[in-house]
């Protein structure tokens, strides 16, 4: 799973109305990329719950191999789902994720910018 923590929306490039999202980390934005699972099964599994909740909450199209941005205002309402998944989450590298993913969308709020998410 890939997280974009966007810190300034001015200085970067859009396709239609979402950030590009870059290949590696620079003064704009910072990327994190999570390998969480050998199995692509159990992976596909995990994304398909995981995006049905978020885009229930988010009114996103967050997919398999689809990535979604959100804004402020949808970080806002991705916030406490972030945190639900880390209280219950007992992966090591699962936990890492949701750790990074709830910094990312507590740095998009203070900046007013947003993050997006690529399964």
């Amino acid at each position: 799973m890939l997280i974009v923590l966007y810190l300034d929306l001015t200085k970067i490039g859009y396709f239609m109305d979402e950030p590009l999202i870059p290949d590696e980390s620079d003064e704009y934005t910072k990327v994190y990329l999570f390998i969480l699972e050998k199995s692509e099964r159990k992976y596909d599994r995990f994304v398909m719950e995981f995006s049905r909740k978020v885009n229930a909450i988010c009114d996103s199209w967050l997919d398999i191999g689809d990535s979604d941005y959100f804004d402020k205002n949808r970080c806002l309402l991705l916030k406490p789902l972030v945190e639900d998944y880390l209280k219950k989450e007992k992966r090591k590298k699962y936990i890492e994720l949701f750790k990074t993913m709830l910094n990312c969308v507590n740095k998009a709020i203070e900046l007013n910018t947003g993050i997006t998410i690529l399964p």
